[in-house]
């Protein structure tokens, strides 16, 4: 897979400013396109029934769409703006599209059509009620999506990556999918959270990290009294990654749902970079 195509779910949230920063600096390393994503809202939370307004003179009306819209706008002005500065530290451009995230379909549309989307673990329209998920994005684009925390992670390098390794397609998907940032790292780890004697090698793997140029170091961990997800949080820590590369929901959402799992409790809160793909 090659990378030139990067959407970023941009907001005015303090968070967007390092979204932008993360997004830029791995378009100007992989040498791809970079487009900040707003989604507008044209719908009133505070008058958004159709009998409050009803009873309004038109006039107030006309006022309120008016005061809605400029709100709109101003905040995509100033989310834009924190892209460009991003783009411009960075030594890149950006282009810039608003879309009506009241709502999923065209954000939606918009992952289809790139390469790689970087968005936050959910992006809501401004001023808006509708908000869409790193995972929703992932589960219906086809394609991966870098999660990023609202905050607490250094600046995003991808010199250090770790993969979760299921033996998996949404696994093989997802390394797949990172092959362009994993062949710019410093270090990679594979991770695989087994049930039996560790190993301490997977010959097919790593011939087929060889296959790309690449090495990796081979981890199998068994740790029984903790879960998948704080296995890999522990490796996480140990390896000193700053992203980690992993497919999600290989069982189904309601079994997630209702039983819990992995890709449930690490997207929930994360505290680090997250490259999924499904």
């Amino acid at each position: 897979m090659v990378c030139k195509s990067i959407l970023v779910l941009m907001d005015d949230t303090p968070a967007a400013t390092l979204r932008a920063r993360a997004a830029t600096a791995i378009a100007h390393k992989l040498g791809a396109r970079i487009t900040g994503l707003f989604m507008r809202s044209d719908l009133m939370r505070t008058y958004g029934a159709g009998e409050a307004l009803a009873f309004m003179p038109p006039d107030d009306i006309d006022r309120l769409l008016k005061r809605h819209a400029d709100a709109v706008s101003e905040a995509s002005d100033q989310a834009r703006r924190c892209l460009e500065q991003a783009a411009r530290d960075a030594g890149t451009s950006a282009a810039w599209r608003t879309v009506d995230g009241d709502l999923d379909d065209d954000v939606l549309d918009c992952a289809r059509r790139c390469d790689l989307v970087v968005s936050p673990v959910s992006v809501q329209a401004s001023l808006g009620q509708n908000r869409v998920s790193a995972a929703q994005i992932a589960m219906a684009s086809g394609g991966p999506v870098l999660v990023l925390p609202d905050a607490g992670y250094e600046p995003l390098t991808g010199r250090r990556i770790m993969v979760a390794w299921k033996g998996t397609r949404e696994s093989a998907r997802a390394l797949r999918d990172a092959w362009p940032l994993l062949k710019c790292a410093e270090s990679i780890t594979v991770v695989r959270v087994g049930a039996g004697p560790g190993r301490t090698s997977d010959p097919w793997l790593e011939s087929f990290f060889d296959a790309h140029g690449l090495t990796m170091t081979f981890i199998e961990n068994h740790l029984t009294d903790a879960s998948a997800a704080d296995v890999l949080r522990l490796e996480m820590g140990k390896s000193g990654s700053d992203l980690l590369v992993m497919g999600v929901y290989g069982a189904s959402r309601v079994r997630e749902l209702i039983l819990g799992g992995v890709s449930r409790d690490l997207l929930a809160k994360p505290t680090f970079p997250i490259f999924i793909s499904h």
